[in-house]
């Protein structure tokens, strides 16, 4: 899925798809918006969403503290 959405350039899906696949909810419309620079800053959008997967990868609500 992930392969399609970076085929045809769908930064919505490919947003919601990894915080559901990372932070499993859906974005709101602001982080939505926040993700797409992000994306769009890099020149690659392949390398735009490793930055954005990352991103959401290092922050807080991905942590598991017990």
């Amino acid at each position: 899925m992930y392969s399609v959405l970076a085929e045809k350039k769908d930064l919505d899906g490919a947003v919601r798809l990894a915080y559901r696949e990372i932070l499993t909810r859906e974005p709101s419309a602001n982080e939505v918006t926040e993700a797409k620079s992000v994306i769009k800053a890099n020149k690659d959008f392949l390398n735009g969403m490793v930055d954005f997967r990352w991103i959401l990868l290092n922050c807080n609500e991905f942590r598991f503290l017990p």
